[in-house]
Protein backbone atom coordinates (compact mmCIF):
# COMPACT_ATOMS: atom_id res chain seq x y z
CA UNK A 1 0.00 0.00 0.00
CA UNK A 2 1.79 3.16 -1.23
CA UNK A 3 0.67 6.12 1.43
CA UNK A 4 0.39 9.60 0.82
CA UNK A 5 3.52 11.88 1.67
CA UNK A 6 2.36 14.13 4.93
CA UNK A 7 3.93 17.11 2.92
CA UNK A 8 1.22 16.52 0.08
CA UNK A 9 -1.64 16.34 2.71
CA UNK A 10 -0.18 19.74 4.26
CA UNK A 11 -0.22 21.31 1.22
CA UNK A 12 -3.62 20.22 0.71
CA UNK A 13 -4.98 21.39 3.86
CA UNK A 14 -3.10 24.88 3.06
CA UNK A 15 -4.78 24.78 -0.55
CA UNK A 16 -8.12 24.36 0.91
CA UNK A 17 -7.86 27.01 3.33
CA UNK A 18 -9.60 25.51 6.36
CA UNK A 19 -9.46 25.94 9.92
CA UNK A 20 -10.14 22.20 11.17
CA UNK A 21 -9.31 19.13 9.82
CA UNK A 22 -10.88 15.45 11.30
CA UNK A 23 -8.67 12.37 10.71
CA UNK A 24 -8.82 8.45 10.95
CA UNK A 25 -6.41 6.08 11.33
CA UNK A 26 -3.61 8.43 12.00
CA UNK A 27 -1.03 6.18 13.42
CA UNK A 28 1.41 3.99 11.86
CA UNK A 29 3.97 1.50 12.39
CA UNK A 30 6.66 4.42 12.44
CA UNK A 31 5.54 7.20 13.91
CA UNK A 32 2.69 9.15 15.16
CA UNK A 33 1.06 10.96 12.38
CA UNK A 34 -1.43 13.31 14.05
CA UNK A 35 1.80 14.62 15.56
CA UNK A 36 3.83 15.11 12.97
CA UNK A 37 0.89 16.75 10.44
CA UNK A 38 0.13 19.24 13.27
CA UNK A 39 3.94 20.06 13.52
CA UNK A 40 4.43 20.64 10.09
CA UNK A 41 1.76 22.90 9.79
CA UNK A 42 2.07 24.60 12.97
CA UNK A 43 -1.57 23.61 14.44
CA UNK A 44 -2.71 22.18 17.53
CA UNK A 45 -4.32 18.52 17.20
CA UNK A 46 -5.46 16.18 19.75
CA UNK A 47 -6.39 12.29 19.71
CA UNK A 48 -8.84 10.51 21.28
CA UNK A 49 -8.54 6.56 22.27
CA UNK A 50 -9.37 5.46 19.01
CA UNK A 51 -7.03 7.10 16.98
CA UNK A 52 -9.09 9.97 15.17
CA UNK A 53 -7.85 13.15 15.61
CA UNK A 54 -8.52 16.76 15.16
CA UNK A 55 -5.98 19.13 13.84
CA UNK A 56 -6.63 23.04 14.16
CA UNK A 57 -4.83 26.31 13.48
CA UNK A 58 -7.33 27.19 16.78
CA UNK A 59 -6.61 26.92 20.43
CA UNK A 60 -7.73 23.55 21.92
CA UNK A 61 -9.64 24.52 25.17
CA UNK A 62 -11.19 21.45 26.56
CA UNK A 63 -10.44 18.00 25.79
Amino acid sequence: MHRQPLSQTVKAIHEARTDIVGIQETRSQKRDDAEKLAQLLGWNYDVNEKRSCIVTRYKIVDR
